[in-house]
């Protein structure tokens, strides 16, 4: 499954210097990416990741298939797309 985080090119160009640190907020949806930032990070879900149940458990009741995940290791390698 792949995931995304939306930013800005400021922090983006960050991310690229230091890596993305440990919490950051992923999403399962490119759309729910897009609208947080022009510049989206992808990346495959892999077991660097825990799920963020506290949002989520929102997006179940309102049946909206978006789910959120954290990062629990810094990542250094990101593929990037900024619109």
């Amino acid at each position: 499954m792949k995931i995304y985080r939306g930013v800005d090119k400021e922090k983006f160009e960050e991310y690229k210097k230091k890596g993305i640190p440990i919490g950051e907020n992923f999403t399962n949806r490119l759309s729910g990416a897009r609208n947080k930032g022009s510049c989206v990070i992808k990346l495959e879900k892999t077991n660097k990741f825990i799920q963020d149940k506290t949002q989520n458990k929102t997006f179940k009741r309102l049946n909206i298939s978006e789910r959120y995940y954290k990062n629990k290791k810094i990542i250094k390698r990101f593929k990037s797309k900024c619109f």
